[in-house]
C-alpha cells in the first residue's frame, strides 16, 4: 500500500510542471517497479525525487511492449501530433491532451512501441526530445540503472 501511494504521489507531483520543458540540475531518471504487475504499470520518470518537479512520465503494462509517454505543456492549439527525437532517429505519433488539474496547461499523452526507432535510440543512450506543437521537452540520456529494469519489464 505504501508503494502505491508513493507512486501516486510521484505521478501527481510530475503533473505540476506544465510547460517547463527544461531540466532542473537535481533531476534524475527514476524507475518505479509496478507494485501489482497484473494491474499496475511500470514507470520511468525524469524529475527531482521527493518534490513536485518533473518533466516526463513513461508508463507501460508489464510485457506489453507499448509505452505511454506523458509530458506537461502550456496550452497550445497546435497539439495533435508528437515527435520523438533521439540521436538521428525521429518518429511522429498522434497524441491526446487532457486538462492539467494541478497547474495551468495540458497533459499530453503519446503512445509508442518499445521498438520505435527514437525509443530504441533513447534506450541505447541518446538524449530524447519530445516535441508537441511549439513545446519541446529535452531530456538527457536515461541512466542504465533506470532503463534496464524498465525495458525488461515492458517487453517488446
Amino acid at each position: 500500500m505504501r508503494r502505491v501511494l508513493a507512486s501516486a504521489a510521484i505521478a501527481v507531483s510530475l503533473v505540476t510542471l506544465a510547460g517547463a520543458g527544461r531540466a532542473d540540475p537535481d533531476m534524475v531518471w527514476i524507475y518505479m517497479e509496478p507494485s501489482h504487475p497484473q494491474t499496475d504499470p511500470a514507470r520511468l520518470a525524469y524529475g527531482v525525487p521527493a518534490t513536485e518537479d518533473g518533466l516526463i512520465s513513461i508508463d507501460c503494462r508489464p510485457g506489453s511492449g507499448t509505452l505511454s509517454l506523458t509530458t506537461w505543456i502550456d496550452p497550445d492549439p497546435h497539439v495533435g501530433r508528437t515527435t520523438l527525437r533521439a540521436g538521428a532517429a525521429r518518429s511522429v505519433h498522434s497524441s491526446k491532451t487532457e486538462p492539467n488539474d494541478i497547474a495551468e496547461g495540458v497533459a499530453v499523452e503519446t503512445s509508442a512501441s518499445t521498438q520505435d526507432p527514437a525509443i530504441r535510440a533513447f534506450r541505447k543512450g541518446a538524449a530524447l526530445s519530445v516535441i508537441t506543437g511549439r513545446s519541446v521537452t529535452r531530456l538527457p540520456p536515461v541512466t542504465r540503472a533506470a532503463a534496464e529494469p524498465f525495458f525488461r519489464v515492458c517487453g517488446g
